[in-house]
């Protein structure tokens, strides 16, 4: 230390800083302990609700009800893609479909494991159906029910993607 008067101060040498002193910590580790808790439990109640949460359904049951003997068409697909145009119409876009002409009653399963969605289309074929009733139950829990008169060109339609119904207005590409 160098000496300057009556003041004494350190000096360090060139190229290096003069220590300075550790400053005691201004939160002590007590303070943290809740803080702590608190995010621990939070971590673990989401973790809770993860597992709790429903797993997705692995098979999707399509029943078609109407006059017996009457032909309908049924399309159905899991690879597609949802858009919605400015009008808030959902677009569905068919990468691939199966299709398939049936008598009434139609009683059939699809499976969606790893896919979580799927793409149901019943269609008239001729002068429609009168009295005619889609059902489609996920996992065996009724999911969508629509009944009415099937017409040439106004279709029955259902779409489930990951968790969500969509059975608004859809144009179908």
């Amino acid at each position: 230390m160098r000496r300057q008067g009556r003041l004494s101060f350190p000096v360090a040498p060139r190229g290096r800083q003069a220590s300075v002193p550790a400053r005691p910590c201004a939160t002590p580790r007590r303070a943290l302990r809740p803080q702590l808790g608190i995010v621990l439990l939070a971590l673990l109640s989401a973790a809770a609700c993860e597992s709790l949460a429903e797993p997705e359904p692995s098979l999707a049951r399509i029943l078609l009800e109407g006059e017996e003997g009457e032909i309908v068409e049924l399309v159905t697909s899991r690879e597609f893609v949802l858009t919605r145009n400015r009008g808030e119409v959902l677009r569905v876009n068919l990468f691939s479909s199966d299709t398939l002409l049936t008598p009434l009653p139609y009683d059939g399963t699809r499976e969606l494991a790893g896919e979580g969605r799927i793409f149901v289309e019943a269609s008239a074929r001729g002068d429609g159906v009168d009295a005619f009733r889609m059902r489609i139950l996920l996992d065996d829990e009724p999911t969508f029910t629509e009944a009415g008169p099937l017409l040439a060109g106004a279709p029955f339609r259902f779409v489930y993607d990951n968790g969500e119904l969509f059975t608004s207005t859809m144009q179908v590409r």
